[in-house]
């Protein structure tokens, strides 16, 4: 088939386009060598215009959508480099100061060291997880905050509370309960990481390969 046969055939069912053979019946004048000439161009330059802005819208698509790829690339990046990633490298962070404490506490009664170790190494970590989350919440995947996120604030909040009294020389025995670190927070975070780190990477195979065929 001729390479606008098909498009060709196209116009005529929508009426664009009627074949020599239906518009000279028999009996009708046979147009002369100028004037069948003068049709081909005719039709040759409709069916260009039209390839050409089909082409054009073609493109315009295209564009756009790499465009869109690309920030969501810059979102997601940023949801990697300045939440995700920071929060996953602090929960494991506070993981093995957990096991450590755990060892000094086992072996040695000594109340002192312990609140030395605090001060010195779990405290900076929450901090600096404390205030991600304060600053940057807005970079959390989905629109509801987990509820791990919720229970972990309420836990930073009263350990530190009682960790600043218990400095002061204001002894609260037992009479507050401070919330447990919430397991479900080193998971939460890891899963939100998980998600924005496949949209990453998929994000950038789309732009990659949509570039590679321009």
């Amino acid at each position: 088939m001729r390479p606008n046969a098909s498009l060709a055939c196209a116009f005529y069912e929508i009426g664009l386009f009627t074949p020599r053979s239906e518009r000279f019946k028999a009996g009708a004048p046979v147009p002369g060598a100028a004037e069948v000439l003068s049709d081909n161009a005719v039709t040759a330059a409709f069916v260009g215009a039209m390839g050409w802005l089909c082409a054009y819208i073609l493109n315009i698509y295209k564009d756009d959508r790499i465009q869109k790829t690309k920030l969501t690339i810059d979102h997601t990046a940023e949801q990697i480099r300045d939440f995700y990633g920071p929060l996953v490298s602090l929960t494991d962070q506070l993981d093995s100061l957990a096991s450590v404490i755990h060892l000094i506490s086992f072996n040695n009664n000594n109340p002192g060291i312990t609140t030395t170790f605090y001060n010195k190494f779990f405290l900076p970590v929450h901090k600096e997880i404390n205030r991600i989350l304060s600053t940057k919440i807005h970079l959390l995947e989905g629109s509801e905050i987990p509820d791990s996120f919720k229970l972990y604030f309420e836990h930073y909040a009263a350990e530190h509370s009682v960790h600043e009294l218990n400095s002061s020389g204001i002894s609260l025995g037992g009479s507050i309960d401070v919330p447990p670190y919430p397991s479900e927070f080193y998971w939460d975070v890891r899963k939100g990481f998980q998600t924005v780190l496949d949209r990453y990477e998929a994000s950038v195979r789309r732009v990659r390969v949509r570039s590679f065929w321009r």
